[in-house]
């Protein structure tokens, strides 16, 4: 208890530094007596999973609605807004420790909303919502708790008051005008240990501090140049980065004795270099895997032994880019033949993109549940539906869908073809319609 009202302790004084008007009005106009997802009291699991971090997440216009029509239930006291939010998300007393780690990752999130407060206070409006919904939710469960063990329930208003009576407790004014570093405060954390001259814990010298992290970066560098999927993460279209994936085409182009194979590598390295983009700027996964993956069947035709990864004059980075590289190929080569290699990158990109676009409205969970359907539809009437192609086809997009792999789900229903667009369409299975008349055109050759 003592917890959950020194939490609301610090979340109202938060809300006050960034100068919130009325933080029951930052609470309901996401939560306006309902979920802001499915926008039902109790909300609907299986609705929310359907459209949580989908473009279409929040429907502002109905979320309005539901606002205005439910405004006269606005809760007063925090014991109403701890039963409102109940009545929202009815708890669990098993459920503790995922609202908890929820919890955190709301503080999370509203950490990195006050971090870019002064350009986007709508973030810092949205989590700190999360952020009471969860601390109501925590004193739900904890109140399900104690009165599973036979203890009555609390007065989470009341236990609040005691502790924070309308004042400062520190100074005793209504408004608070004790020192930024109260002596009582610092009393709290008298236990901690004293710093001794040769602790050295905080930086001295900023330049010195930038050359210890790129000694460490180079360090990280090393000990993962060879982690499976690195170079689909690393960020070649900026910074160092960019500079060193230039430089190492350079280097491949002067070493290669192929000139139709070197002038292709200088027009990578050209290319890599145009593609380069500013600091902090979204990025761009599709351009930086059709760039490592350009570069790395290169590096094929071109043969590894004969490039390396190093040279004279290279800089760290440089050869650790050039490792990631070599790394890309190799796996190319041990999992494909080179006449293939160009032909499967583009058709996984393809497929990915076209999944991050129905994503938003399919549910692969009904897309599964779909698939299972076809496939009894096509054992019961086997007679009828004599198609081994389009069994093998299901197969493997009922084992993809199981590991939520929705790209490969695309893929695999591609090779069925227009015969089980018309068994989904014969069965009744929507979902499972739409996604074969969208994955039927993407295959190539």
């Amino acid at each position: 208890m003592d917890s959950l009202c020194k939490a609301l302790g610090w979340y109202f004084p938060l809300m006050a530094k960034f100068k919130i008007t009325s933080i029951e009005e930052l609470i309901f106009r996401k939560f306006p007596y309902s979920c802001p997802y499915c926008r039902e009291t109790p909300h609907r699991d299986a609705k929310c999973k359907n459209v949580k971090g989908t473009a279409k997440s929040v429907d502002h216009s109905a979320l309005k609605a539901k606002y205005i029509e439910h405004h006269a239930k606005r809760p007063v006291g925090i014991n109403d807004w701890q039963k409102m939010f109940n009545e929202i998300y009815p708890r669990d007393v098993e459920a503790t420790a995922r609202s908890i780690v929820g919890l955190f990752e709301e503080i999370g999130e509203l950490a990195e909303a006050i971090r870019v407060f002064e350009r986007y206070p709508k973030y810092l409006a949205g989590e700190a919502a999360d952020v009471f919904s969860y601390l109501m939710g925590l004193a739900n469960e904890y109140d399900l708790q104690i009165q599973q063990e036979g203890q009555p329930s609390f007065d989470l208003q009341s236990e609040y008051l005691q502790r924070f009576p309308g004042l400062c407790v520190q100074c005793g004014y209504p408004v608070c005008v004790c020192p930024l570093v109260p002596d009582s405060t610092v009393g709290r954390m008298a236990k901690e240990l004293d710093l001794r001259a040769d602790d050295h814990l905080f930086v001295a010298s900023i330049e010195f501090f930038r050359e210890q992290a790129i000694q460490v970066s180079k360090r990280v560098l090393d000990e993962i140049g060879g982690v499976e999927g690195l170079a689909t993460r690393f960020p070649f279209d900026r910074g160092e980065a960019n500079r060193a994936l230039v430089l190492f085409c350079l280097e491949a182009a002067r070493k290669i004795q192929d000139p139709k194979i070197a002038e292709t590598f200088r027009s990578a390295a050209l290319k890599t270099a145009t593609s380069v983009t500013y600091a902090g700027s979204p990025r761009r996964p599709e351009d930086l895997s059709s760039m490592i993956n350009s570069v790395s069947t290169l590096m094929q035709k071109g043969g590894l032994d004969a490039i390396g990864v190093s040279g004279p004059g290279s800089k760290p980075l440089t050869n650790s880019i050039g490792q990631i590289v070599v790394n890309v190929a190799r796996r190319d080569i041990n999992t494909t033949s080179n006449e293939n290699v160009d032909n499967s990158i583009r058709m996984s990109t393809i497929y990915g993109r076209k999944w991050a676009e129905l994503s938003e409205n399919v549910s692969l969970d009904d897309l599964r549940r779909q698939i299972s359907k076809a496939v009894s539809a096509l054992e019961a009437e086997s007679k009828s539906y004599n198609n081994e192609e389009a069994m093998r086809a299901l197969a493997e997009a009922q084992s993809a869908a199981a590991k939520g792999n929705g790209p490969k789900v695309l893929e695999a229903l591609a090779k069925g073809g227009s015969f089980l667009l018309d068994i989904a369409t014969k069965v009744g299975a929507d979902v499972l319609a739409k996604v074969l008349s969208q994955s039927m055109g993407l295959t190539g050759s």
